[in-house]
C-alpha cells in the first residue's frame, strides 16, 4: 500500500474510481475457478477502474494455473499474489497491500458474486460517505448444503450500539474504504482461518471500524451465494467450535484494552433478539437455541484463555 504506487496508477484517470476485489484462497482450485468466472462476468460501470487480487495462501494444487487461465482475456485485470504464511487475516492484508482501489471488496473463493454485485456495493458506499464498511447479503448456493455461514436477510440493518454488531455482516461479502484502513490499520493477523485463533478477523475489523466512529451497515442490495459444501452436523460442530474460539479471543483482546462495550456483543451472542435471529414463531425453538449457546460457551472461554496465555505479542489494531 505504498504511496508511489497509488500515485502512479491513479494519475491520468481521476474521472474513474479505483476499486479492488480481493479473493483469498488455499487449495481450492475448483471453487476458485467458479468464483473467478463469476467475477469475470461482473457488470462494471464505466465510472469504475477495477482490478482483482487473488491471494494464494500457500496452495499446493492448481491455484496458480487457475488464476493465470482466468486472467487471460479477462475484461477485469487479475493478478496472483503468493503468501506462504497461513492465515486469512494475513492473506487479506497482503491483498490490501497489493491493491490500488479507494474501495476494497472482499469475497471468498467458495462464493459466487451476482452480476450487479460490484456496482451495487459501490453504490451503497457512494450514497452515504459516512459509511466506512458495508456488508451484503449471503445466500445459500446449494440447497443440499446446511443453511450455515449465510445471511439472506432482505432488511437493511444499521447498528444502534455495539451489541447490534453481532451477526451484522459476514466477511465473505463486504466492502471497506481504503481511507478507513489507513486510519485504523489492517486486519489483526492473529485472527482468521488458518491462524492461532481460527476465526473472527471480520468481527474484529467491524468492531474497530465502528468504534473509530465510521458508519457500518448491512445492505442486502449486493449479493453473493455461498457454496460452502457442508452437509453433516460434525462439520458444522467443528466450524462453530472454531468460530467460538476466535470470538472468545476477540472478547479477551478488547477487554484487556478496557473496551467494555464488547460485553454487550457477548450478551447479544448468548441471548440474541428473538425476532431478528429466529423469525419463526416458535418459542421452544428459540429457547433451545439460547440453551445451546450457553452449552457451547466453554469454547468462548477457551478462546479467551488462549488469548490471555499468548498475551499481546504481535498486537495489531
Amino acid at each position: 500500500m505504498t504511496a508511489p504506487q497509488e500515485t502512479l496508477n491513479r494519475s491520468g484517470r481521476s474521472d474513474r474510481t479505483p476499486v479492488s476485489i480481493v479473493v483469498c484462497t488455499r487449495d481450492r482450485a475448483d471453487d476458485l475457478m467458479r468464483c473467478l468466472a463469476a467475477i469475470r462476468a461482473l457488470d462494471c460501470p464505466p465510472s469504475l477502474q477495477v482490478d482483482v487480487v487473488v491471494v494464494d495462501n500457500g496452495s499446493r494444487d492448481r491455484t496458480a494455473e487457475v488464476v493465470a487461465s482466468a486472467a487471460e482475456g479477462s475484461p477485469i485485470p487479475m493478478r496472483r499474489v503468493y503468501l506462504a504464511e497461513p492465515g486469512l487475516a494475513r492473506a487479506r492484508n497482503a491483498g490490501i497491500q497489493a491493491s490500488l482501489g479507494d474501495y476494497i471488496l472482499f469475497t471468498d473463493d467458495d462464493c459466487l458474486v451476482a452480476t450487479d454485485w460490484l456496482a451495487s456495493a459501490i453504490r451503497v458506499m457512494q450514497t452515504e460517505p459516512s459509511i466506512g464498511l458495508a456488508g451484503g447479503q449471503v445466500r445459500l448456493h446449494n440447497s443440499r448444503d446446511l443453511p450455515e455461514t449465510i445471511k439472506p436477510s432482505p432488511d437493511l440493518e444499521r447498528p444502534n450500539g455495539s451489541a447490534d454488531l453481532h451477526g451484522l455482516l459476514l466477511g465473505c461479502n463486504m466492502v471497506i474504504r481504503r481511507s478507513v484502513l489507513d486510519e485504523i490499520g489492517l486486519f489483526d493477523p492473529r485472527f482468521g482461518a488458518g491462524s492461532r485463533f481460527k476465526s473472527s478477523e471480520d468481527t474484529d475489523m467491524v468492531y474497530r471500524v465502528y468504534r473509530a466512529g465510521f458508519g457500518v451497515i448491512y445492505n442486502p442490495q449486493f449479493v453473493v451465494s455461498h457454496n460452502h459444501g457442508r452437509r453433516s452436523l460434525p462439520e458444522i460442530r467443528r466450524l462453530h467450535r472454531g468460530y467460538r474460539i476466535g470470538r472468545g479471543a476477540f472478547y479477551a483482546k478488547h477487554l484487556l484494552h478496557g473496551r467494555l462495550d464488547v460485553l454487550s456483543i457477548l450478551l447479544r451472542q448468548l441471548v440474541p433478539h428473538r425476532r431478528s435471529a429466529y423469525p419463526l414463531p416458535s418459542w421452544p425453538r428459540y429457547l433451545r437455541a439460547v440453551v445451546g449457546q450457553f452449552v457451547r460457551a466453554p469454547w468462548l472461554l477457551a478462546g479467551a484463555i488462549l488469548y490471555w496465555r499468548i498475551g499481546e505479542e504481535a498486537a495489531h489494531g
